[in-house]
């Protein structure tokens, strides 16, 4: 791994402001093409969850980043497929967890919140399972950082 470098990011003149720059992500901006196949994941209450695959094939011993999108989110945000669109760019690998109700309707009265991480375990164990030697990380933005810091916990 090479160093860490400070980016060298500088918005626009008319993009300084932090809450326009929040408002610009998802109203302003196309969303990045990413390739990625789908995939539903059954869970042991009877629920499933749709995850979307991007980047290489599977193959033993890779690094698989799984994405947690954030509230009111999914994998089709334009943050999610930004990730998925430069992981793959760089040859890595990842799975963008659609929360319960996010993309679909829930086939139980469960819901997802900062509280649940049985559906982060599953996702987790689903992933470890198709590739056991592999490394993983994961990266949850907003209420999906939450979650994934309740699970950590």
């Amino acid at each position: 791994m090479g160093e860490i470098v400070a980016s060298p990011f500088q918005p626009p003149l008319w993009l300084r402001n932090p809450h326009l720059q929040t408002l610009w992500g998802p109203l302003g901006r196309a969303l990045p093409e990413v390739e990625r196949h789908s995939e539903w994941l059954p869970l042991a209450d009877g629920d499933q969850l749709l995850l979307d695959w991007a980047g290489p094939a599977s193959h033993p011993g890779q690094l698989t980043v799984i994405l947690l999108h954030g509230l009111s989110g999914c994998s089709d945000s334009h943050y999610i497929r930004g990730i998925q669109r430069a992981l793959a760019d760089a040859g890595v690998r990842s799975v963008a967890i659609n929360s319960r109700g996010a993309k679909q309707p829930n086939d139980t009265a469960l819901c997802y919140h900062a509280g649940e991480t049985d559906d982060v375990d599953a996702v987790i164990e689903h992933v470890f399972d198709q590739d056991p030697t592999g490394n993983r990380i994961a990266i949850g933005v907003s209420l999906g950082g939450s979650r994934l810091l309740n699970w950590l916990a």
